[in-house]
């Protein structure tokens, strides 16, 4: 050992006891270390995991570690309301599996005259998108409310009767036909249950209905409402005579006089 004095660096021996100290110290510093535990590799890759459940022992290891395997969901048995912004949010689509609800619930934020279609059965996901006839369906009800487009749901009841060729009719009140019926295959059928028939003017099957006009028909029974004089046959304003055609020559009376021809039309 050296020493620094004023008479400069001076050696000096150094006596067994301060070596001896040296080496207890050394000795006492490294005891030990040979008696650690040895630490055996995990198996587990190093390197950055997402999404992952990690499994530690008790000297800090990492034991199991596996992208994608984690589980962190949680069961929400008593969720009410659940909220999705939709700003900000990039490759952000939610999916709700299991979804069993039968109560009727306001949606909003579509745009309007579109309405939600069911993606399908199992993945319970909905769009929007405009309502077509195959959305609704055959046997589906409309219900509208009253608006200026009321005139086009007339306009297309009223020609699907016109072109159907047998239209049914239930608890039906008023029924007005606008044009005369000369097509014969034309049938109202189940007039037994019809109180009151109105037929003023127009023809079926090419015969006069009522009203003043001429008429050509032919009838197997003719029933006419006179005055107390009976029927009355008048050729009013015509030059010539007023016939009664016959295949017979002979017109029977019976017991009292049926028929009077006048000459002067008079009673």
């Amino acid at each position: 050992m050296a020493e620094r004095g004023n008479k400069g660096i001076q050696r000096f021996r150094c006596d067994d006891d301060i070596i001896r100290e040296f080496r207890r110290r050394i000795d006492e510093a490294v005891s030990g270390l040979d008696t650690g535990t040895v630490l055996t590799p995990t198996g587990v890759t190093p390197g950055s995991y997402t999404n992952t459940n990690l499994t530690v022992d008790v000297y800090g290891r990492i034991t199991v570690a596996a992208n994608g395997s984690g589980g962190g969901t949680s069961d929400h048995a008593l969720l009410t309301h659940l909220a999705y912004a939709d700003a900000g949010h990039t490759g952000f689509s939610p999916t709700i599996h299991n979804l069993i609800d039968t109560t009727n619930h306001p949606v909003t934020g579509l745009t309007t005259g579109h309405f939600l279609k069911a993606l399908s059965a199992t993945t319970y996901g909905f769009t929007a998108h405009e309502l077509t006839y195959s959305d609704v369906g055959a046997a589906a009800t409309s219900h509208s409310h009253p608006s200026s487009e009321i005139t086009d749901w007339g306009t297309y009841i009223d020609q699907a009767v016109l072109t159907t060729s047998s239209p049914t009719f239930v608890n039906l009140t008023i029924t007005s036909f606008a044009s005369n019926w000369t097509n014969a295959g034309r049938t109202v059928a189940d007039m037994g249950i019809v109180t009151t028939v109105d037929i003023n003017g127009g023809s079926i099957d090419g015969t006069v209905i009522g009203a003043d006009s001429a008429a050509y028909g032919t009838f197997s029974s003719l029933t006419v409402t006179g005055d107390t004089y009976g029927l009355n046959l008048l050729d009013s304003g015509s030059t010539f005579y007023l016939r009664i055609l016959s295949d017979s020559t002979t017109i029977i009376s019976g017991v009292s006089k049926i028929l009077t021809i006048d000459v002067d039309n008079a009673d």
